[in-house]
């Protein structure tokens, strides 16, 4: 992410790390005209800290939302201007996703490796699987997928991230490894898409290496 703010400062992109977008700014004929940022610097109780900023007004003849899953900003668009009505949008469906970074022995990293796997930990009526990417420096990157519709209330996506790395195909890749950092979010779902799949062993396995 770093990288690519750094490439878009070099075409002229202006970039405003820290600030939150935090209102649609609207012309007189009710047109999107841009978003205002919040006021930073304000303390609990509504007292302003000497590190108090005004939040400024960004305008634009496009205004491109891209808040992630349920941005506040985008669902009061969508729910005033009824959008999803108008376009006869499904309704939005979520996963919960899981991250970590590691760093792996050097003999077991092979950068651009990609493997996508569906089912085992999950069960058959539990969407969701692992994305496992090999990036540079001996580091590669797991994530774990479920989509929150499933029907076990005791079931931790957490939990199944752990299970998940005892298999054998990635056990023995983590063995001896590091983890650098870890996160989770909630995940937008849904659409048209295609996925090639083949068995492999309790899971439903996409893989593609440079080699």
């Amino acid at each position: 992410m770093r990288w690519m703010g750094v490439k878009a400062e070099e075409l002229g992109v202006e970039i405003y790390p820290g600030f939150a977008a935090s209102e649609i700014l609207y012309d007189a004929n009710n047109n999107v005209i841009g978003i205002a940022t919040n006021d930073m610097g304000i303390a609990k109780d509504g007292y302003k800290k000497d590190t108090f900023q005004l939040g400024v007004e960004l305008r634009g003849r496009i205004t491109l939302l891209a808040e992630g899953c349920r941005g506040s900003l985008s669902e009061k668009i969508i729910k005033n201007d009824k959008l999803r009505e108008k376009s006869h949008a499904q309704h939005q469906t979520y996963a919960s996703g899981i991250k970590e970074v590691c760093e792996i022995d050097e003999s077991k990293h092979k950068p651009g490796t990609v493997i996508h796997t569906l089912g085992w930990p999950l069960d058959h009526k539990t969407y969701g699987g692992l994305f496992l990417y090999h990036m540079n420096d001996r580091q590669h990157t797991d994530r774990l997928v479920v989509a929150l519709n499933y029907h076990n209330p005791f079931l931790s996506p957490y939990d199944e991230f752990q299970k998940l790395k005892h298999h054998p195909a990635i056990k023995q890749l983590l063995e001896g490894g590091t983890e650098i950092q870890c996160q989770a979010r909630t995940l937008n779902e849904g659409g048209l898409g295609k996925l090639a799949i083949y068995p492999f062993s309790n899971h439903l396995c996409w893989k593609w290496s440079p080699e």
